[in-house]
């Protein structure tokens, strides 16, 4: 009995190791797992959130520090543009202007060679009508720098009578420091990405690590594009020029009574000597035609007197035939 007892003791301390080794090694292999878990996704959760709360930190001092305007603004002049850009605002201006000139060449050479000067470029340019009827019209598409806009379109207004002019202001301060700030935590993760990519030692870490490198080359690339966009359209803005060709410019309104009249009775005369002129005009371009028609006309008509001619003659035949007839007959019946 008491041997049995001894063996039943020793089979309980073997199995109470044997279930403390055990434990031990679950222990173990759990802190090991942890522990190598562990370099790719431990580095990139706080790369992650770094870059998170550097984003949205970058973003709160912006919203502290400035007050950010309306997105879209109009305005009639563009001085208040130019003291935005130099608080340090992006702003994106775009001009819309039309003018009326008795010098159409002239103009455009000024206006091409003012804008050379300023530093700018035409990116589109377009012209259609004719010089002998004076009824040509140009379309220009202007891109000179921001800060020479004013000078321009001064120009344009001296050399010309403005009809139309307005100015677009459009704020992207916010959408540029979001994305320099995307950049620059892109670029911290890139870094991060590259040292773990150095020190990885198994095959499923590093095809993660390149994974995650080119989606990262990506976004910097697609947020550097679009910065290089914002600053040109910051850098130089947009002027939309249309240029109409007229003999006499338009008068401007707001004079006295009798300069009213004068200009008015001077206007009449004017459109009435025009009438004449293309009235003249149209018959001297229609004159080829108008022969053709006369000589077919003439042609016609000698045909149709010929015709009637004839009818008459006959007619003047029979008659003297028909009076003696009738006197014949009447004779007759008088007997």
């Amino acid at each position: 009995m008491e041997r049995r007892n001894k063996r039943w003791r020793k089979i309980g301390i073997v199995l109470v190791v044997f279930c403390m080794l055990a434990a031990g090694c679950g222990a173990q292999s759990d802190s090991s797992k942890k522990d190598g878990r562990g370099a790719y996704e431990e580095v990139y959760e706080e790369t992650a959130k770094s870059s998170s709360d550097m984003t949205m930190d970058s973003v709160g001092n912006m919203s502290e520090g400035e007050a950010a305007p309306a997105d879209i603004k109009s305005s009639g002049e563009g001085e208040a543009a130019d003291d935005n850009h130099a608080a340090g605002q992006k702003l994106i201006v775009t001009q819309n202007m039309s003018v009326e000139t008795e010098h159409f060449d002239e103009f455009l050479k000024t206006i091409r060679n003012k804008t050379a000067e300023l530093g700018g470029y035409l990116s589109n340019s377009n012209t259609n009508g004719q010089k002998e009827q004076g009824n040509r019209n140009a379309s220009l598409s202007i891109r000179i720098p921001a800060a020479n806009l004013s000078v321009l379109t001064d120009e344009a207004k001296n050399g010309a009578k403005v009809t139309y002019f307005g100015e677009d202001t459009q704020d992207v301060t916010m959408e540029y420091v979001d994305v320099e700030s995307r950049i620059k935590a892109l670029r911290t993760e890139q870094g991060s990405l590259l040292q773990l990519l150095e020190k990885a030692e198994s095959l499923e870490d590093i095809i993660k690590l390149q994974e995650r490198l080119s989606e990262v080359n990506y976004e910097i690339e697609s947020y550097e594009s679009r910065l290089r966009v914002l600053e040109n359209q910051v850098e130089y803005s947009t002027l939309y020029l249309d240029v109409r060709e007229v003999e006499r410019e338009t008068k401007e309104g707001g004079k006295g009574f009798f300069t009213e009249i004068k200009d008015g009775f001077g206007n009449s005369l004017y459109n009435v000597g025009r009438g004449i002129r293309e009235a003249v005009i149209g018959l001297l371009v229609a004159s080829p035609y108008l022969i053709v028609l006369a000589v077919i006309g003439i042609i016609v008509f000698t045909i149709i007197m010929k015709i009637a001619k004839k009818h008459r003659n006959r007619q003047g035949k029979v008659m003297p035939e028909m009076r003696e007839e009738a006197e014949y007959k009447e004779n007759e019946l008088s007997e």
